[in-house]
């Protein structure tokens, strides 16, 4: 009787972790579309275009990455009212994590609309620079609203209601082809903007996906009732410095990550072009399965910090757990998809018979099937990190991500690659290591953690 019962929770609790991950999943592979749409769609003006919207592209994501992961703690906040059904509180945290939202957008704004002396020292070329502020002129401003919107798409993930976030991301795909394209080329009534289209068309589809999804929360019943957008807007303090202690220790952990997958792509570059354009092809597919793990994590920390509201440690535990087995199960899946068909994946987007792309589909083979090693602790660190953030447990992670990331990932890659004569691969089992490393880190911290409070 005992077993059926803790069968039935189970299946309970996977359920609710999966009504707030798949969606996310899909609504984060919205977000990679969006990216490869404004790709194919510039690659129509040239390379040197292409280069220039892609280097802005890239340095726009590392330039806010710290202030979209700080801004996840906002979730767990929401998650923990909701548990205890406080709804004054629900609807303040949200308020005042936009308040958070426009003050971290405004460093981001300064950033990436003065960027031409970083990309001057860096030796760019000054027709991909002019390109890129551009770009970025119109671009840059699109983190107003779209930081915001990350704030009221984690709110609605810790109120199970992610089914919306994902409609309006796909519906965006769609309007953002559209525009963007219009933009671009001057189609109709829309002027011909070249490259700076496609970054006017990023700010308005950011400021159209915020607007439809506040007006979602404001006629929506229940949501309505919550009274999200009519109470105090009074700046809170208090809620700022734990909104800013929680959270920037996730941001840096975004910041670790992101700078040891760019470590990777100079070391590309430094090595090999063609280990570069191969690295750039596995990644993208790596990131796709990783996209899944992402959604998986959100919604372990969403679980468990609404148990834990609830004086629950016990179905806390059992949440992270779940997350960490159905993340296993994903990843595994994409580990036998690289392990069997890393050679064939390539050979689909270049061709075969061309002898300048022998070399890349050689060097993605070899990618591929290192990355079918390192999948499974890939998507356990990112579970696992953010089950602990449900339990506001975010600076310890940071320090054994930075370990596990840098000390063993990018010193033990730079090692076999530069002074073994391991060349790009070595790079590349430096990275399954260190993201292998963080994972047992990660889970044995939660596990620990989790056990303690249930004990």
């Amino acid at each position: 009787m005992l077993s059926r019962q803790n069968n039935q929770v189970n299946i309970f609790e996977s359920l609710a972790l999966l009504k707030i991950a798949w969606p996310l999943a899909i609504a984060y592979l919205g977000e990679m579309a969006m990216f490869v749409v404004d790709v194919i769609i510039i690659s129509r003006l040239g390379p040197i275009e292409l280069a220039g919207v892609g280097l802005s592209s890239t340095l726009a994501f590392e330039g806010s990455v710290l202030a979209v992961a700080t801004l996840s703690i906002v979730g767990v906040l929401v998650s923990q009212a909701n548990g205890r059904g406080d709804n004054v509180a629900i609807a303040h945290r949200l308020r005042q994590g936009l308040l958070v939202a426009l003050f971290m957008s405004v460093p981001v704004i300064l950033f990436l609309t003065n960027l031409e002396p970083v990309l001057v020292l860096f030796g760019q070329d000054p027709e991909v620079i002019e390109i890129s502020n551009r770009y970025l002129f119109y671009a840059s401003w699109s983190f107003i609203p779209g930081l915001c919107f990350l704030v009221m798409k984690d709110f609605l993930a810790a109120l199970s209601r992610t089914l919306p976030v994902m409609v309006i991301t796909v519906a965006a795909i769609g309007l953002k082809a559209a525009l963007s394209y219009a933009l671009v080329f001057g189609v109709g009534p829309f002027p011909d903007l070249d490259v700076a289209g496609a970054g006017l068309a990023t700010t308005i589809v950011s400021s159209c996906m915020f607007v439809v999804i506040c007006i979602y929360c404001f006629f929506q019943k229940e949501l309505r009732a919550l009274a999200l957008f009519t109470g105090s807007w009074l700046f809170d303090w208090e809620l700022w410095k734990r909104i800013l202690r929680l959270g920037l220790p996730i941001g840096f952990i975004a910041v670790f990550e992101a700078g040891l997958f760019a470590f990777v792509a100079l070391s590309m570059g430094a090595i090999d072009p063609n280990a570069l354009a191969a690295n750039q092809i596995v990644f993208n597919f790596v990131g796709m399965s990783f996209m899944i793990a992402m959604a998986l994590g959100d919604s372990a920390a969403i679980r468990v910090a609404f148990h834990l509201a609830r004086e629950d440690p016990l179905s806390a535990r059992r949440a992270g757990v779940l997350s960490l087995v159905m993340a296993a199960i994903n990843m595994g899946l994409a580990a036998v998809v690289y392990m069997t068909l890393g050679a064939e994946i390539p050979a689909l987007l270049l061709d075969a018979n061309s002898p300048e792309s022998q070399p890349v589909i050689a060097f993605a083979a070899a990618f591929f099937f290192i990355a079918a090693f390192f999948q499974l602790g890939d998507g356990l660190q990112a579970v696992a990190s953010r089950a602990l953030r449900g339990m506001e447990d975010t600076f310890v992670p940071l320090c054994l991500a930075a370990f596990g990331y840098w000390i063993v990932g990018a010193l033990t890659g730079y090692v076999l690659a530069f002074h073994l004569g391991y060349g790009a691969e070595g790079i590349w089992v430096g990275l399954a290591f260190g993201l292998t490393v963080t994972a047992v880190l990660m889970v044995s911290r939660f596990l620990i953690l989790s056990k303690r409070l249930v004990s």
